[in-house]
């Protein structure tokens, strides 16, 4: 098994990787606005009213609605980037340079878009914990004790589906530079054998080219 076809059984794990954890960001963040009727938690910064509730004040929903977005096209990404490869390896071929060059620009850009979307969560939910932890000994204790019951159906889930989104923005990343790191691989292996092919057929011209003048002087030689 030489090293392309390797580098493409590693990127369709890699693929399939991607999937299940584009999933683990998407339908943790669906579930997490259906909790909240809505509204994000990312960024979103409150106070503690006179009965001890957290009165919410809002940020905007944009860090949740480009996390989502995130998902869903690692997730399209990931199974058209499976199936191509996969057929590469069904039909014993090695694909081309224009492919690997499109696998690397589709990577690296999931890759840049998947750490915005990872670093999003990570410092938004952060600064959520530190608005809510007073009178908790943690942010997930507040989650499973519950913050105002008034204003909000379900607050004992936010910690399980912010945690999952993040592992899965993080793993998304981690997944895509494994993935690039593949592609410039594959890139580099097929500009070394187009060169190769160019190097081999100029020396085939040259040879011909030889070959020719070499009978040329033979026949002339012949006829004098």
């Amino acid at each position: 098994m030489g090293l392309q076809t390797i580098l493409l059984h590693g990127q369709v794990i890699g693929g399939v990787l991607g999937t299940v954890l584009s999933l683990c960001l998407v339908i943790p963040l669906l579930l997490h606005q259906t909790h909240f009727n809505g509204h994000c938690i990312l960024f979103a910064n409150g106070s503690r009213n006179e009965t001890g509730n957290l009165v919410v004040s809002w940020a905007s929903s944009f860090p949740c609605s480009y996390a989502l977005v995130v998902g869903v096209l690692l997730f399209v990404a990931s199974i058209w980037q499976v199936y191509r490869l996969f057929c590469f390896i069904r039909r014993a071929t090695e694909g081309t340079f224009s492919s690997a060059v499109l696998d690397l620009v589709v990577n690296l850009t999931l890759t840049a878009m998947a750490l915005a979307a990872a670093i999003l969560i990570t410092v938004g939910f952060k600064s959520w914990c530190d608005t809510i932890i007073t009178g908790f000994q943690s942010c997930a204790g507040a989650s499973v004790k519950g913050i105002n019951k008034e204003d909000l159906e379900a607050l004992t889930s936010f910690y399980l589906d912010i945690g999952t989104a993040q592992f899965g923005a993080w793993g998304s990343w981690v997944c895509c530079v494994a993935l690039s790191v593949c592609a410039i691989l594959r890139s580099c292996w097929h500009h070394q054998q187009e060169n190769l092919k160019a190097s081999m057929a100029k020396e085939r011209q040259r040879l011909l080219r030889q070959d020719k003048n070499a009978l040329s002087n033979s026949a002339g030689g012949t006829f004098q």
